[in-house]
């Protein structure tokens, strides 16, 4: 019988001692452990939206704007709109269009216009 054997043989008939089964225990609740930490990742979906997400639609807007902003821990994968809790916890500055006066396009429509109390204003980024 080779030397393998003799020690496979020694090792199936003695069975772990309880020191090898402990070390295993704690290896596989280390593991498990471990497996429970891993990242919270929203999408889009009802039942997986963040609790202070307003509505699926809200949150689509907030994927959109986080990712033109460059945000990390945001990507899409499929039709899956896909965010961290870290990245959703990022403020996302969002980019307002402001008012700006229209040129007038003569004085005599100008003048109307003040006196109708209408002003004329243009959006811009």
């Amino acid at each position: 019988m080779s030397r393998a054997r003799q020690l496979q043989a020694n090792v199936i008939g003695r069975g772990p001692t309880a020191e090898d089964a402990f070390d295993a225990f704690v290896t596989l609740m280390a593991f498990c452990a471990a497996d429970r930490t891993a990242a919270t990742v929203y999408d889009q979906r009802s039942s997986h939206l963040p609790l202070d997400a307003k509505s699926p639609d809200a949150y689509k807007r907030w994927h959109r704007a986080a990712r033109s902003a460059g945000i990390p821990g945001v990507w899409t994968r499929g039709k899956l709109l896909l965010a961290t809790a870290d990245a959703w916890a990022t403020p996302v500055r969002r980019q307002r269009l402001t008012a700006l006066p229209a040129p007038a396009t003569s004085s005599e429509e100008s003048a109307l216009d003040a006196a109708l109390g209408i002003r004329a204003v243009r959006r811009s980024k």
